[in-house]
């Protein structure tokens, strides 16, 4: 693959011109997953590392009872927080990976990013910048979990699907949503119709329109 191409999603590595990297980026793997597919289970080893060039991937973990909550997303010219601490500590996932759609990517080997870690200055000051964007992004889920009240983490949850979508009209289950708050389809059923009576948004067959305003989509 034309390093060109893909640098395009990842400035800031296009940027690192030492030979280290430039020799671990020039052999890249290209890489296409359908969407609907396991990127990783909980146990699993981190086999390689993945740089995303389109589509998206769900993390999330799964409770004994069955509930699901969503960690974070990873798209476009991001970098997934759980496979660069596997590698750097040599553990296996917590969580499990699931694409969203179809992705488009290109990956290195644990072994490739190790010599890049330990040979490239710029590609190590890429990667603690990454890790310290996504600790601060767990950071305010844990904050949100603990903290805030499930109708606000709701309204959140659906306005960042809107965004990310770019449509105000999801289609989306109760249920999913559900997993996306880590609650019950219950719980979530009721808070919505409660939300709906407020003018906060609009229910139909499996779809949610967001009706919040302009200045409240960036809660």
């Amino acid at each position: 693959m034309d390093t060109a191409d893909w640098f395009k999603a990842f400035p800031a590595l296009g940027a690192v011109d030492d030979p280290v990297w430039q020799r671990i980026s020039t052999n890249a793997v290209p890489v296409s997953i359908p969407a609907g597919q396991i990127v990783f289970q909980p146990n699993d080893p981190c086999q390689y590392f993945m740089f995303i060039l389109d589509g998206s991937v769900k993390i999330y973990r799964a409770g004994e009872n069955g509930r699901e909550l969503v960690l974070y997303r990873v798209e476009r010219g991001e970098l997934c927080v759980l496979s660069l601490t596997n590698i750097m500590e040599g553990s296996h996932y917590n969580a499990e990976g699931m694409t969203e759609t179809p992705v488009r990517g290109v990956r290195i080997t644990v072994d490739e990013f190790d010599q890049a870690m330990a040979g490239s200055a710029g590609f190590r000051r890429f990667i603690i910048t990454t890790l310290t964007h996504r600790i601060c992004v767990l950071m305010k889920l844990a904050h949100e979990l603990a903290f805030s009240q499930l109708d606000i983490r709701i309204l959140q949850a659906l306005c960042a699907l809107a965004r990310h979508q770019r449509t105000n009209t999801l289609s989306i289950t109760h249920e999913q949503l559900a997993r996306e708050v880590g609650s019950t389809r219950e719980v979530v059923s009721r808070l919505l119709k409660q939300m709906e009576h407020k003018g906060y948004l609009r229910l139909a067959r499996g779809q949610i329109n967001v009706t919040v305003p302009e200045n409240l989509m960036e809660v």
